[in-house]
């Protein structure tokens, strides 16, 4: 058995699924991997489905305002401190990888302090408040752009490494007609793919519902819509499902264009597979992240953007009429260009070298 390498982030999917692509090479050469995360995340469903090695940590949100809960979730923080330097004192890793999310930072800070080697992994444009606390503690930091080196803190930039973002191995070798069989319809009209993340996207729920009968006039359209906000539809250019589980790669490919967040995961799943996309970022409530990882693609050419009150019906037509008649073979072909590095590979080449 080779080394033994901890991974920890969570919170959403976008926290977890790069990290598999990253597990996915460094277990097929031997290495052992674990996981260390919430219980109440995302993580554990993700991460206890694949059979590797679970480890739960009391988490508390790190908020950027005041509310009571900070005080609550300082205790939680400093509960899952403890509980991770136990941890590590047990397990004995080698290194500590983090994808980010709020459960990563008592876990980092231990690594610290058992002299546990330690990697932390920003997929956004700017690095989260995860990131920028992990920086002073980790040995690299890796980072998705050149530019994103520079938000660094001068500092710790002597860690950086730019990697890019990993996407797991079946993005590189899609399927079209598989994704054309696993959503059920037929390619006689142009796939929209509608995807709003893990737990979906009310905002964008709402615009596709709403001109339904327009869109799938023109369209075929398949729908993810997320546990909570599932609506089932009886429309057969229209199909809505609560979750994709499986096919992913292949669904994406058998898409003519994908209307999305912005999460950087997601986009540089998109662009791996050669399919543009029309990105509606979340704003109310974020740190503007998804703005910036919308604005980066834009200009790269590989996707649209509908922002503020450009989200509405007309705005959506007037996009895609634009799209499937002006700009589709253009943008297929600079996505196909941008998506063609195995970052995956980038960062378990980082690793081997720290080890």
């Amino acid at each position: 058995m080779k080394n033994h390498i901890v991974f920890t982030g969570g919170g959403t999917g976008g926290h977890v699924y790069p990290a598999l692509a990253v597990i996915e090479i460094l277990k097929a050469e031997g290495y052992k991997v674990s996981w260390i995360g919430s219980k109440k995340g995302i993580e554990y469903k993700i991460i206890n489905k694949l059979g590797i090695d679970f480890y739960s940590i009391p988490s508390g949100k790190l908020r950027r305002y005041f509310s009571l809960k900070n005080f609550i979730d300082i205790f939680k923080i400093s509960i899952g401190f403890l509980s991770s330097i136990i941890l590590l004192i047990k397990l004995k890793p080698d290194l500590i990888f983090s994808k980010g999310g709020y459960v990563t930072v008592p876990p980092i800070i231990a690594a610290k302090i058992v002299k546990i080697k330690s990697i932390t992994h920003e997929s956004d444009f700017d690095p989260g408040l995860a990131t920028r606390i992990n920086s002073k503690f980790v040995d690299r930091i890796l980072v998705p752009y050149n530019e994103t080196k520079n938000l660094i803190s001068a500092k710790y930039r002597d860690r950086v490494v730019v990697t890019g973002n990993p996407v797991r191995k079946e993005f590189f070798n899609p399927n079209r007609e598989k994704g054309l069989e696993a959503i059920g319809l037929t390619d006689d009209r142009p796939i929209i793919l509608v995807l709003g993340g893990s737990l979906g996207a009310k905002q964008i729920n709402d615009l596709i519902l709403s001109d339904i009968d327009y869109l799938s006039s023109k369209y075929n359209i398949y729908h993810q819509m997320g546990e909570r906000n599932f609506v089932e539809s009886k429309n057969r250019h229209y199909i809505s499902t609560p979750f994709i589980t499986d096919n992913m790669a292949d669904i994406i490919k058998a898409a003519d264009i994908v209307i999305s967040r912005s999460g950087a995961g997601a986009i540089w799943e998109f662009i791996t597979v050669g399919t543009p996309s029309l990105l509606i970022p979340l704003s109310a409530g974020s740190r503007g992240d998804q703005l910036r990882n919308a604005e980066y693609f834009r200009k790269k050419g590989t996707s649209l953007v509908l922002n503020g009150l450009d989200v509405n019906t007309d705005s959506l037509r007037d996009m895609l009429n634009n799209y499937f008649t002006n700009l589709k073979n253009e943008m297929e072909s600079v996505t196909k260009k941008v998506g063609a590095e195995n970052c995956a590979k980038n960062i378990t080449n980082v690793i081997k070298e720290l080890l």
